[in-house]
């Protein structure tokens, strides 16, 4: 794989939205995350630690998204450089990403259908903030108790339609 020409951003995005993309909408304005110099420092990280960065960037778009769309799902994303600016949360890596659209999208993380720990956090944080939402038994019992499913741009189309 060649060398990334744009930034690698985690776009939690509600079912709705992400079906909307894979049908040719694209986003004027979207809150992400991505790997940012107060992102390591949050998490303890130097530039050399990439995977874990990235790693622990979509964990945060995962809470940020349950918090707001009662949802974990995040799309990896890589977008040039003059679409992504200032955003929300930016000591946790919180960007503001324009005109996202499908070709973007590289694949996308979900909880599979129907956990229950998953109901649980979701009620636990909703409209709550990102460092509050983290900070919840309900979240913290999530993380340990699943995983997100890694899954192709192809499957985004069928989102919701085949569980």
């Amino acid at each position: 794989m060649g060398a990334m020409s744009g930034v690698l951003v985690f776009v939690p995005c509600s079912p709705e939205r992400a079906l909307a993309l894979s049908d040719g909408e694209s986003f004027a304005s979207c809150q992400a995350f991505a790997v940012t110099p107060s992102l390591l420092r949050a998490l303890d990280l130097t530039p050399a630690d990439d995977e874990d960065a990235e790693y622990g960037c979509m964990l945060l778009a995962s809470v940020w998204g349950l918090a707001q769309y009662g949802t974990r799902l995040v799309l990896v994303a890589e977008v040039p450089q003059g679409q992504v600016g200032e955003g929300d949360d930016a000591d946790n890596g919180g960007v503001r990403v324009s005109g996202l659209r499908l070709g973007h999208v590289q694949s996308f993380f979900t909880d599979e259908a129907g956990q229950s720990l998953v109901a649980e956090a979701s009620r636990a944080v909703e409209g709550l903030g990102l460092d509050e939402a983290w900070e919840t038994d309900e979240v913290q019992q999530l993380m340990r108790g699943t995983s997100l499913l890694w899954h192709s741009v192809e499957e985004l189309a069928r989102l919701g339609k085949d569980v």
